[in-house]
């Protein structure tokens, strides 16, 4: 007679693991050897070097403007998905909340970047510093890994002074170790440009649009900047991919804008896992390819 309760793989291979396997029967070591092997996903996505800050990131990371289920972040990581790209203004702040518990027991597999909004108030540094403070416990952590300005779409506003006070400062209190900014309309090599003025950028989050990259691409190269790509599924839709509604056409958008070999990452943003295997899918049949 079953007790009907039922132990997940992960839960057990918890529990044992705290026991110690030594102390277990051969018959039990064998099983759980089998069940380790079999928890392991089949899929492992590649990595790229992300610019100057030296991190290794996976072709593919998460977007948390939309909830995204525990497990299928789970599974994300387990496949080697390791950039989690959230924002304080993501849906009041539940953007970050929720990754509270996926760091709680994985902060050091991932690469966590998070972003400030000047609409949240750049009156001064500390006012920007205390958006950086509530982002750090919300996510229940002590940094992160690049803390970003959002949704730029000028060159200056790569310069609010307020902001660059703020994130150099986080840098050397150890609150963020680089930093970044996003833009997704507007100038985006002229934003780039005042990035590398700026002198303080390590990352930028682009729209993936083939000739911006292309008039960007000498500056980003010169600064060694991060470049990680955004909405790549549009992008796809504009041009590449003639229908990006099919599961063939979302998996070939993101192997289209992986083979361009110059963002270390797609970002892509689903609550479902049988998307997340379509993208990585696409991401293992990436065939990188420098710009011409």
């Amino acid at each position: 007679m079953t007790s009907g309760f039922t132990l997940s793989r992960r839960l057990f291979l918890q529990r044992i693991s705290a026991c110690g396997l030594l102390t277990l029967s051969p018959a039990l070591r064998a099983a759980v050897t089998l069940a380790s092997s079999e928890a392991r996903p089949l899929l492992e996505l590649p990595r790229r070097r992300l610019g100057r800050t030296g991190l290794h990131v996976s072709t593919l990371g998460l977007n948390f403007a939309n909830p995204i289920p525990a497990e299928v972040v789970d599974y994300a990581v387990d496949i080697g998905i390791n950039y989690l790209d959230t924002a304080r203004r993501y849906r009041q702040g539940q953007g970050e909340t929720e990754l509270a518990p996926i760091l709680e027991r994985r902060r050091a597999e991932v690469v966590v970047a998070s972003k400030w909004h000047r609409r949240e108030g750049a009156g001064s540094a500390g006012q920007v510093l205390t958006s950086l403070e509530r982002s750090l416990r919300a996510l229940g952590t002590d940094h992160l890994d690049v803390w970003l300005t959002d949704s730029l779409s000028r060159p200056d506003q790569a310069h609010i002074e307020p902001w660059l006070e703020a994130a150099t400062q986080a840098r050397q209190q150890g609150k963020t170790r680089f930093i970044g900014l996003t833009a997704w309309e507007g100038d985006l090599p002229g934003i780039v440009r005042a990035a590398v003025e700026a002198e303080v950028y390590d990352v930028v989050h682009l729209r993936y649009v083939p000739v911006d990259f292309d008039l960007a691409q000498p500056a980003i190269h010169a600064a060694d900047l991060g470049l990680v790509a955004m909405y790549v599924l549009s992008a796809a839709r504009d041009g590449a991919i003639a229908d990006v509604t099919t599961a063939t056409g979302r998996r070939d958008a993101v192997a289209w804008a992986l083979s361009d070999a110059r963002p270390a990452c797609a970002l892509v943003e689903t609550p479902r896992l049988d998307d997340v295997r379509l993208f990585a899918e696409g991401a293992l049949r990436a065939e990188p390819r420098t710009a011409s």
